[in-house]
């Protein structure tokens, strides 16, 4: 959560990053981008129009939450305000801390911060990093053929991992980009080829559009080259942002590089540019004349074999059930790709639309009447996963086994072993072929040296002990998921209502007995041997379980196994805080909250330098 190379601005061969700063503490908020003169198309681009939220906005962000930033919002992770009446906490009060105050803003009395952890909730997707992100969707679509810059002060205070910060800074997307728990947005275009540490300097990027964008995204992103993941220590890295500018640029800026989108690295494909067909009013048959668009399309497509796409259907408004006649228009394309180019249905995700976006009908209905596929970004595994969801949902169970065998086939290893904890899966794992084959892929997961050595073990209990608190986000993105279309569908939000406050006590309960008796038999778990997650699970187990006992048995082998660097710092403050508040003593790390409000501390006046010894700040 990389190379600082001094002050010095670099430029360059694949797109230009011009970074203007100077060597005082904090320069002017003023646009100094050299040859920008148009209108900034940001909203409330220096944070200064806040807005208080009600008690009923608060309870639904669970009371994090103090401010709204108008214009802005949260695109990923959460949103931390620092504003010029600063006492003591940040606006997020469970959060970050905004440099304690030591950071001002530069351009009147507002910042946002963002934060960056390299060791978070989920593994399956690039290994556990995940960012904050904020975001603005545009008013309009940026003009083809114009160039535009778009220009930042930032703050890099002092890092844990400096290298983190050469993947600070934006991209942009025809849509929102749909970040789901935990994920990071991938890019590599629109990121630091300088940093500056401990000072307010100003960045700017310039590029030309080449497709619809009007959703604007900063944060940490995830490039070719990192940034780093899985550090012992965790911690998060902050850095802030104020008076951000986006502008056009007069003239053709020839040397401004072309932007779209950003290929998925785990891709691995080419951008494939989409297609139409058109049909007949009222028709869902696909016409002699517009084959020849699709013959071209899965041409490119069959050169992909790795790429999925959208494939969405649209009408006039003349008659009825338009939804339904834009899902058999996509019926039409979809069989006609399979039969005679030979591309599954499964590599793309459905989208029936009817007549929302209408292109103009007062002009030319004919053009609604249409189906546009389009690339998108992801893994084949994520969609073929939600295909067997869509299975399980309208109860079609033979399609579902049949989809099961196939993403077995390509799943990595972690997401099956966390298949079994899907409860929307347990229709298609009652029927017992189903159930067996998961089972032995499962099996075939773990070596007779991971047996021996525990990781099965330890990972069969990481995943008990987070049934009911986090193990729900890593289903959720196993499956691809698609803002616009399941943002107000519960399906694809995984909970357990079945487990009630009791049932989880008591599962705590023996899953920390289970934790003492490994300790008893094996002493602390390695990292180096079992993995990062496997070696997380006895810890975590010892401090649901709330036996004080426990905790302080076992934090003399859990600090010395950090000492080695076999375990996780963070987690023995973990351990030790709990300890304390269970025993109620004041704890020495601040990671313990009752109510929303933390616990005592041993030594507010120490705090920091406690959590610093450590790689905790």
């Amino acid at each position: 959560m990389p190379k600082n190379s001094g002050q010095r601005p670099i430029i360059s061969a694949g797109w230009i990053c011009i970074l203007f700063f100077t060597s005082s503490l904090v320069l002017s908020g003023q646009d100094n981008a050299q040859g920008v003169t148009g209108p900034n198309l940001l909203r409330n681009s220096s944070f200064e129009t806040l807005r208080n939220l009600t008690t009923k906005e608060r309870l639904s962000t669970n009371g994090n939450m103090a401010y709204q930033v108008p214009g802005w919002e949260v695109a990923g992770g959460s949103l931390v305000v620092c504003t010029a009446a600063y006492d003591g906490a940040a606006v997020d009060d469970t959060s970050a801390d905004c440099e304690k105050g030591a950071v001002v803003a530069p351009d009147g009395r507002a910042m946002v911060q963002l934060e960056y952890s390299a060791n978070c909730l989920s593994r399956t997707y690039r290994a556990g990093r995940c960012s904050d992100y904020l975001g603005q969707p545009l008013g309009a679509p940026l003009r083809l053929g114009t160039t535009y810059e778009l220009s930042a002060l930032i703050y890099v205070p002092t890092a844990i991992d400096p290298t983190y910060a050469r993947h600070v800074g934006f991209s942009l997307y025809p849509e929102h980009p749909g970040v789901k728990a935990n994920r990071m947005l991938e890019g590599h275009e629109f990121t630091l080829d300088t940093v500056v540490f401990n000072q307010w300097y100003r960045v700017s990027w310039r590029f030309r559009p080449t497709c619809d964008l009007q959703y604007l995204a900063l944060g940490v992103f995830s490039g070719r080259d990192g940034p780093a993941t899985y550090r012992t220590g965790g911690g998060q890295e902050r850095f802030y942002l104020d008076d951000l500018s986006l502008r056009a640029v007069p003239g053709e800026g020839r040397d401004a590089p072309a932007f779209c989108r950003t290929l998925s690295q785990e891709e691995r494909v080419d951008f494939v540019a989409g297609g139409t067909a058109y049909f007949a009013s009222g028709r869902a048959m696909l016409a002699e004349d517009q084959r020849a668009a699709l013959d071209s399309l899965a041409l490119r497509i069959r050169a992909n074999p790795q790429s999925i796409y959208r494939i969405s259907g649209h009408t006039d408004a003349t008659g009825s059930d338009h939804l339904e006649l834009s899902d058999r228009r996509i019926d039409s394309t979809l069989a006609y790709l399979q039969r005679y180019h030979q591309i599954s249905p499964l590599r793309f995700l459905r989208q029936p639309v009817g007549t929302a976006r209408a292109i103009d009908a007062a002009v030319d209905g004919a053009r609604n009447r249409r189906v546009e596929i389009s690339h998108l970004g992801g893994d084949q595994a994520a969609l073929l996963y939600r295909h067997l969801l869509e299975a399980v949902r309208r109860e079609d169970t033979p399609t579902a086994g049949a989809l099961l065998r196939i993403w077995l086939a390509i799943a990595p290893e972690e997401q099956v072993a966390l298949a079994p904890y899907d409860p929307r899966l347990r229709p298609v794992l009652k029927i017992i072929p189903n159930r067996k084959r998961l089972e032995a892929r499962i099996n075939d997961r773990y070596s007779r040296i991971d047996r021996e050595n525990g990781t099965w073990l330890l990972d069969s209990l990481w995943r008990e002990d987070q049934l009911p608190r986090t193990l729900g986000r890593y289903l959720e993105n196993m499956a691809y998921y698609d803002r616009e279309m399941d943002a107000d569908d519960p399906f694809w939000d995984v909970s357990y209502p079945e487990l009630t406050e009791a049932i989880i006590s008591a599962r705590d309960t023996r899953h920390a007995l289970l934790a003492q008796d490994w300790l008893a038999a094996n002493g602390w778990p390695r990292a180096s041997v079992v993995g990062e997650t496997a070696a997380r699970a006895i810890p975590l187990a010892l401090i649901h379980g709330g036996d004080a006992d426990a905790l302080d048995q076992a934090l003399p082998r859990f600090k010395a196994a950090c000492h080695r660097g076999e375990a996780d710092w963070a987690y023995y403050a973990l351990l030790y805080d709990r300890a304390q508040q269970l025993r109620g003593l004041p704890q020495r790390y601040g990671t313990q909250y009752v109510d929303g409000k933390r616990w005592p501390l041993e030594n507010a006046d120490s705090l920091a330098s406690w959590r610093w010894r450590i790689g905790l700040e």
